[in-house]
């Protein structure tokens, strides 16, 4: 499975791992997954250093604009903390994350106790 994801809605944390391929319908599935258990206001962090795909910049674009309507159908979207590791896939994640706000919070890190320790800091 290319993307797992354990939720702690206790703590309102998604924890998400990505490895090697991930297609477009992988990332649509986890949303729609997020959305069914409620967990869209949830702290998030994703963890796409073993990602291996390779996106055009168009595919990226695309996949920020659904992500800035979900923001704006839902102005409670969580923050999302992101740790892609060196190269392309950090690249990607650049671009995304420029790209994939208006006001909901997108970090970028290079460890997860980073990642982990930004989201701990913010609003749950």
């Amino acid at each position: 499975m290319p993307m797992s994801w354990t939720i702690s809605h206790g703590a309102r944390l998604v924890l998400v791992v990505a490895k090697g391929a991930v297609w477009a319908q992988d990332l649509i599935e986890l949303l729609a997954d997020l959305d069914r258990v409620g967990a869209r206001a949830y702290r998030k962090l994703v963890d796409v250093r073993e990602f291996s795909a390779d996106y055009s910049e168009e595919q990226i674009l695309g996949f920020a604009a659904v992500m800035l309507k979900r923001e704006r159908d839902s102005p409670d979207a969580g923050p999302i903390a992101i740790v892609p590791g060196d190269g392309r896939v950090a690249e990607q994640v650049w671009l995304f994350a420029d790209h994939a706000s208006a006001r909901r919070r997108i970090r970028v890190f290079a460890e997860l106790h980073e990642a982990r320790r930004w989201l701990d800091d913010q609003d749950r």
